[in-house]
C-alpha cells in the first residue's frame, strides 16, 4: 500500500516543478503532469517503496516531460528550489546540531579564542583525528575565523545564521554542506582537508595541477591511500594518451606511490627527454611508439649520456629518421660516417615534408642542401652501423617530396602521381593531393580524384578496417569453394579441408568528421582516419559551426571528392553533429574531432549520455593534442575516446573498440 502522505508530497512537487518550468518557457501539458504523477505511483507500487528520492524523481519527470529529455540540469535546479523551501527549518536545525557537536568535541564555546594546536591535543590517535576533522569542518563552514594561531569562534547568533545559509543550499547535514562547497582553495586549505579526511569525490575530474597539489599534501600528511589514488589516476591518464604538463613532478609521484612501470617511464620520457633515465630496451620501445619529432628529441638527449659503444648499439636498432636532432658534439664523439649520413638524410626528409606542406622555398633549399650532403656521405661508406639500403630509402623519399612540392609550383605531371604516391606515406600522400587539387585545372582534377580514390582503397581495404563487423547471412555453406584456402587446408592435412565462400555483409556506421578551423593542423590526419571507414559509412556528417549531411550510398569516389574539396574552417558544434549522426539506423557513431566545442549548444556529455540511453555506441577518435577536460566529461557520460597518432597503425585498435560490447 502506497503511503498517502508521500504520494501527496510527490504530486505536489511534480505540479510545482511543472509550474516553475512553464514560467521559464517550457511547454508542459496537463496530460504530461498527470502521466508523471501516475508513473510515480506505479514506480513506488512496483518496487514497494515508501518514498522517492530526488534522483529517482528527476528520472520520472524526464521520462514524462518530453521537453526535458536529454537536459536534466534545469530540472535539478528547479527541484533544489522546491525542496529548499520545504524542510528548511528541519535541515537548519540538523546542521546547527552538527556544529554544536563539533564545538563540544573541541571543548570550545562561542566567542572563545581557539588554536588548532591546543584544540586537537589528544592522547589517542583516533581521538586526535576526530578533533582535527571537527576543527576543519568548523573553520571551512566559517564558525571558526581568523588567521592561524589567532582563530576565534564566532557568536552564537552568527552560528545560527551560518546553519540557515547552509540549509538554504539544500544540505541536510554539515558534512553534506561542506562537500557541496567544492575543493578548498590555497595550500593550507588543501593540507587541512587531507588531514581531516576530506577528499575529492572523483579524482578523475580534477585537473593535473590539483592532483599534484593533493599528492604533495598527502605526502606531507603521510596519507598513503590518497597518494596511491592520485598516482593511479595519473597513470590512467598517461596510458590513455594524456599529455602531462609537468612530467618530472608526475614521475616523482608515481615513484613514491610505487605504481611506476616501464611503460609509464617510456611515456614520460617522451614528455621530458632531458630528465629521462631509460634502459636501452625501454628506449627502443619508446621510440617505436613515438612520432619522429618527439622521438628525435628523446634519442638525442639519451645518446648524450651514453658511451660511444652504447650509443652506436642503440642507433643500429632504431629508425634513422629519429637521428635528426643529434648534436654536433654527439656526432664528433661517435665518429661514424653512416650516422652522419643518416643525420643529414633524416633532416632532408623532415625539411622536404615541410616544403611540401607550406611551399616555403627556403625549406626546399634547406632540404636540397641536406639531401646533397646525405648523398655524398652515403657514397663513400665501406662498413656502416646503418644499412646502406635504409639510407638510400631515406634519400629517395626526400627526393620524392621535393619533386612533388616543386610540381605544385609548375605544371603538375599526371604520370608523376601514380608512380610517386606509392613511395610515400598515406598522410603525406593525402596532404599532397589536397594541395594539388586546389591549384589544378578541371582535367587534372579528374586525375587527382582517381589517385585519391586509389589511395583511400589502399588505406581502407588493404591496411585498414576491411569489413567492420562481418555477419553471416546463412548458416548453410554456399556452393562456391574458396580454392586457395582449400588448397592450404589440404597441404596442412586438416580433417575438413574444403572451405566455402560465405556471403558476408559489413555493418554500417555514422561518421562525423570535424572540419572546423581548430582541426586545420590535423586535416590530413583526420582524412586518413576517415578513410579507414570508407567501406562502412551509412551517413557522413561534416561539421564546423554548420553541418552537411550525406546519406547512403556513399561510394569511395564520392568520399574522395568530398575530402579533396572541403576546407577546414569555422567554429565547432559537436553536439549538433552528434544529433545529425544519430538519425541513421546504425547503432555505431564515430566522431573524428579534437573535442574543442566553440559553439554554444547542449553540452557534448549531455548529448552523449542521452544517445547512450537510446542504445547508441559513440566512439571519438582524437589527435593526441585535444581538449582533455572534454575528454574526461565524455568518458564519464559513457562515450569512448581513442587517441590516435598514426591511422595506419591504429586501425586494429579502432576495430577492437568498435566491436567491443
Amino acid at each position: 500500500m502506497i503511503n498517502e502522505k508521500e504520494r501527496d508530497r510527490i504530486a505536489g512537487i511534480i505540479v510545482e516543478a511543472a509550474w516553475r518550468l512553464r514560467s521559464e518557457g517550457a511547454r508542459i501539458s496537463t496530460a504530461e503532469i498527470i502521466k508523471a504523477v501516475e508513473l510515480a505511483e506505479a514506480y513506488m507500487s512496483l518496487l514497494g517503496k515508501d518514498e522517492v528520492n530526488r534522483d529517482e524523481l528527476e528520472l520520472l519527470l524526464c521520462s514524462s516531460f518530453t521537453m526535458l529529455q536529454g537536459d536534466r540540469n534545469t530540472l535539478k535546479d528547479v527541484l533544489a528550489l522546491i525542496e529548499g523551501g520545504r524542510s528548511l527549518k528541519e535541515r537548519a536545525a540538523a546542521i546547527l546540531s552538527d556544529i554544536e557537536r563539533d564545538l563540544e568535541t573541541l571543548g570550545a564555546r562561542p566567542r572563545a579564542r581557539i588554536t588548532k594546536k591546543k584544540a586537537t591535543r589528544a592522547e589517542s590517535k583516533a581521538e586526535k583525528a576526530e578533533k582535527i576533522a571537527a576543527f576543519y569542518r568548523l573553520k571551512r563552514a566559517g564558525v571558526i575565523r581568523g588567521t592561524p594561531g589567532r582563530e576565534r569562534v564566532v557568536e552564537y547568533s552568527q552560528i545560527r545564521r551560518i546553519a540557515l545559509e547552509l540549509a538554504r543550499s539544500g544540505a541536510s547535514s554539515l558534512d553534506e554542506a561542506l562537500r557541496s562547497m567544492g575543493e578548498p582553495g590555497g595550500w593550507d586549505g588543501v593540507l587541512d582537508a587531507v588531514e581531516a579526511g576530506y577528499r575529492p569525490g572523483e579524482l578523475a575530474g580534477a585537473s593535473e595541477k590539483r592532483l599534484l597539489k593533493l599528492a604533495k599534501a598527502a605526502e606531507r600528511k603521510h596519507d598513503k591511500s590518497l597518494l596511491e589514488g592520485v598516482a593511479e589516476e595519473l597513470a590512467r591518464r598517461l596510458r590513455s594518451g594524456y599529455r602531462v604538463k609537468d612530467p618530472q613532478a608526475v614521475a616523482s609521484i608515481l615513484e613514491k606511490a610505487g605504481v611506476m612501470t616501464d611503460s609509464l617511464r617510456r611515456i614520460l620520457a617522451l614528455e621530458a627527454p632531458e630528465a629521462s633515465q631509460l634502459s636501452p630496451d625501454n628506449l627502443v620501445r619508446a621510440l617505436e611508439t613515438s612520432d619522429y619529432e618527439r622521438g628525435g628529441r628523446l634519442l638525442a638527449a639519451a645518446l648524450e649520456k651514453m658511451s660511444r659503444d652504447e650509443a652506436l648499439s642503440i642507433i643500429s636498432r632504431v629508425d634513422p629518421r629519429y637521428l635528426w636532432k643529434l648534436s654536433k658534439r654527439t656526432m664528433r664523439r661517435l665518429n661514424d660516417r653512416s650516422v652522419i649520413a643518416a643525420y643529414y638524410a633524416s633532416n632532408a626528409v623532415r625539411e622536404s615534408l615541410r616544403y611540401l606542406e607550406t611551399s616555403d622555398e627556403s625549406r626546399g633549399d634547406l632540404a636540397s642542401d641536406y639531401l646533397e650532403k646525405a648523398r655524398i656521405m652515403s657514397m663513400s661508406l665501406s662498413s656502416s652501423i646503418i644499412d646502406r639500403s635504409v639510407l638510400a630509402g631515406l634519400v629517395n623519399e626526400a627526393s620524392v617530396y621535393i619533386r612533388l612540392a616543386e610540381s605544385l609550383a609548375g605544371n603538375l605531371n599526371p604520370g608523376l602521381l601514380e608512380g610517386e604516391l606509392r613511395r610515400i606515406g598515406y598522410i603525406e600522400g593525402i596532404r599532397f593531393l589536397r594541395r594539388a587539387y586546389r591549384v589544378a585545372g578541371e582535367e587534372l582534377r579528374r586525375v587527382i580524384l582517381t589517385s585519391m580514390e586509389r589511395l583511400l582503397y589502399r588505406l581502407s581495404s588493404r591496411e585498414g578496417l576491411r569489413l567492420l563487423p562481418v555477419k553471416q547471412r546463412s548458416r548453410v555453406p554456399p556452393g562456391r569453394v574458396d580454392v586457395r584456402r582449400s588448397l592450404y587446408s589440404i597441404m596442412r592435412v586438416e580433417p575438413q579441408p574444403i572451405t566455402y565462400l560465405r556471403k558476408l555483409k559489413s555493418a554500417r556506421l555514422s561518421l562525423a568528421l570535424d572540419m572546423s578551423g581548430s582541426m586545420f593542423e590535423y586535416s590530413s590526419w583526420a582524412i586518413g582516419v576517415a578513410s579507414l571507414f570508407s567501406n562502412n559509412i551509412e551517413r557522413l556528417v561534416l561539421f564546423s559551426h554548420d553541418v552537411t549531411v550525406y546519406r547512403e550510398p556513399i561510394t569511395r569516389r564520392m568520399l574522395a571528392r568530398i575530402l579533396l574539396e572541403y576546407e577546414f574552417e569555422g567554429y565547432t558544434n559537436i553536439s549538433r553533429a552528434l544529433r545529425e549522426a544519430s538519425a541513421s539506423r546504425s547503432r555505431r557513431i564515430v566522431v573524428v574531432s579534437d573535442l574543442k566545442q566553440t559553439v554554444e549548444d547542449d553540452p557534448v556529455p549531455v548529448v552523449v549520455e542521452s544517445l547512450r540511453k537510446l542504445g547508441k555506441k559513440i566512439v571519438f577518435i582524437v589527435p593526441f593534442k585535444h581538449d582533455e577536460q572534454a575528454r574526461m566529461d565524455i568518458e564519464r557520460a559513457g562515450g569512448i575516446v581513442v587517441p590516435v597518432r598514426d591511422p595506419r597503425r591504429m586501425a586494429g585498435v579502432i576495430l577492437r573498440v568498435l566491436l567491443r560490447g
